[in-house]
């Protein structure tokens, strides 16, 4: 299996979940942090390339299986040509139908702001409903994590679903570098569940 990261912060966590479902299988992670900074700054058309670029270098090698690990540009793989769609899964696409079969409202948290769009778009072509999704949105968490104090991120995101769980009847975590939180503290200490995406997803890749 071939990852897809615009950020080298998710890669130990990202491998710890491959090697939990699938030991036995190769795993190469390819990083291109460039992409994130286009996509933050709406240069879509060239992040495209660049996961385009990432694709083609490792198609020459034999490869045909990869999964894309940042939400915020799961969305660009539909406008890539039908060759590289056909070889590409999202990591949210499980969890997304998950939570299909979930009532009341769910809370999407995410801690960068191009991610809200990106996968909300996405729910509903999956047939999510819109109105029941809230935008939970942790404000300095994401800048805190690239500068390196991963604490600091992670104590602003537990704050934050505290905080609001009256708010929601699920929180969907939609972002990795989220998830992998559920791995550095004890507790959530949380009174609704939590469906966390990137595990769901490689899960769904061991089978």
């Amino acid at each position: 299996m071939y990852y897809i990261h615009t950020t080298h912060k998710i890669i130990p966590y990202i491998d710890s979940l491959s090697k939990k479902y699938f030991p036995d299988q190769q795993i190469v992670h390819l990083l291109d942090e460039s992409i994130l900074l286009d996509i933050n700054n709406n240069s879509l058309n060239l992040a495209q390339f660049k996961i385009a670029n990432l694709i083609d270098g490792s198609i020459v090698s034999g490869v045909n299986k990869f999964m894309i690990t940042c939400t915020a540009a799961g969305g660009l793989i539909k406008n890539l040509n039908a060759k590289h769609q056909g070889m590409i899964a999202r990591i949210e696409t499980p969890s997304i139908k998950e939570i299909l079969g979930r009532s009341g409202k769910v809370g999407v948290v995410h801690t960068n702001v191009p991610v809200w769009g990106q996968i909300t778009e996405y729910m509903k072509e999956l047939g999510v409903k819109e109105d029941v999704l809230l935008s939970c949105y942790v404000q300095d968490a994401f800048a805190n994590l690239l500068n390196g104090n991963t604490k600091k991120h992670d104590e602003l995101v537990v704050e934050f679903l505290k905080a609001n769980q009256n708010n929601v009847d699920c929180y969907y975590l939609a972002q990795v570098s989220v998830c992998g939180i559920k791995e550095r503290v004890n507790t959530w200490d949380l009174d609704v569940p939590v469906v966390s995406m990137a595990e769901m997803g490689i899960m769904q890749l061991s089978s």
